[in-house]
């Protein structure tokens, strides 16, 4: 059974309320929800529609919670949940509640917190460094990373590249910068270089289309089925080789594991094993295998491997240590 109040995402609660038996949507009293549009915003109501419960919707950049149970079936806009005028309100929608505050009021880390029957689970990104991650961290030694002398930024990308069996690794701020640095790598092609990736892939939908503006690189969008995968017939259909000056040439697939726009699915070993030999015998070995393995430590233990042995398949692999790692940031 849930707790009576849930923080979740929209393809969370999507699945709980496509469930079977209703015994466990009745449970929760209140639903908090984020929205970054209008759009989704209907969205999300249409998924109201299937469920009883008294349900809040929150800008992503101000999650808040009424301490009162909202009084009907209602969706409250960003105006109407947030204590800054800055966030406009979007659509016209009805108001009951009183006492509106921050959900980090009702935060079971919070020492004053007397509403310790909140469980967030809106993202993993929510996760914070335990007191003893803060304590190490107060105690490295550090250096000049530039001149490559800063000992706790080596030994940590030499425990990641032993971790992923690959010869090397780079420490940088962010999932979105790591992925950046891996297509720059592999797309150096003397001309312009295509990347195939998936449709709904957050390389695609959610890294500010760095790979055009930055790397230069052209996209080949590949439709995903419900498993995070490919097909490998659509693989080679969308493949282009360097034989038409009116093409550019495939030179990278990027895959993701765990697959976040598709429920958080883990694609197993055998998948990315297959796309490597795509890559390695029918396609010469000239387009490289890159993982946007953001939660690929989620992925290895849902599937029982090792990282190292789910990316075998793959050249390059970027994993992110602010996410379920806990870390406050870096990848």
């Amino acid at each position: 059974s849930f707790p009576p109040y849930l923080a979740l995402s929209r393809k969370t609660f999507e699945n709980i309320t496509m469930m079977p038996s209703s015994s466990h949507r009745q449970s929760l009293q209140v639903i908090i929800l984020s929205a970054r549009s209008s759009r989704r915003r209907r969205d999300f109501k249409q998924c109201f529609s299937r469920s009883n419960n008294r349900i809040a919707l929150s800008n992503c950049q101000h999650h808040q919670l009424a301490r009162k149970p909202i009084t009907h079936h209602d969706v409250l806009s960003s105006r109407q949940i947030t204590t800054s005028s800055s966030f406009p309100s979007t659509e016209r929608t009805r108001t009951t509640t009183t006492s509106i505050e921050p959900l980090s009021s009702f935060s079971s880390s919070s020492k004053n917190n007397n509403n310790s029957n909140i469980t967030d689970l809106r993202s993993d990104t929510l996760t914070s460094p335990t007191p003893s991650m803060l304590q190490t961290a107060l105690r490295a030694p550090t250096g000049d990373d530039v001149l490559s002398e800063d000992p706790t930024v080596l030994s940590l990308e030499a425990y990641a590249a032993s971790l992923f069996d690959k010869p090397s690794a780079l420490f940088v701020p962010t999932g979105t910068m790591g992925n950046l640095c891996a297509i720059l790598s592999h797309c150096h092609y003397n001309k312009s270089s295509e990347m195939i990736m998936g449709k709904h892939s957050h390389i695609n939908l959610y890294e500010g289309g760095g790979y055009a503006n930055l790397a230069g690189v052209s996209g080949k969008l590949v439709e995903e089925d419900e498993d995070g995968k490919m097909d490998v017939e659509d693989l080679r259909d969308a493949f282009r080789r360097d034989d038409d000056d009116h093409y550019a040439k495939t030179v990278l697939v990027a895959l993701e594991n765990t697959h976040n726009m598709l429920g958080g699915v883990a694609v197993e070993k055998g998948y990315v094993d297959g796309i490597g030999r795509l890559a390695k015998d029918e396609w010469g070995g000239e387009v490289k295998i890159h993982i946007d393995g953001a939660r690929i430590f989620n992925a290895a233990i849902s599937l029982g491997v090792s990282v190292g042995e789910l990316c075998e398949g793959a050249d390059s692999v970027t994993f992110c240590l602010s996410k379920g790692l806990g870390a406050p940031m870096g990848a």
